[in-house]
């Protein structure tokens, strides 16, 4: 009886530390995630300054 309970904290702790480990993958991801966005948005914003400048010198 004390072996089977203590397999079974076994197998508990290790979904936890394996949960964990998840959770922190997951977290790093949005992460970069975010910097990709703001990134992006940082680009957009410069090629429509670049294109917006071309566009007012062939006026």
């Amino acid at each position: 009886m004390a072996s089977m309970l203590n397999q079974a904290e076994v197998l508990r702790t290790s979904e936890t530390v394996e949960q964990t480990e998840l959770s922190e993958g997951t977290r790093f991801a949005h992460a970069c995630a975010l910097d990709e966005v703001l990134g992006l948005i940082l680009g957009l914003m410069t090629l429509g300054y670049i294109v917006q400048s071309l566009v007012g010198l062939v006026r």
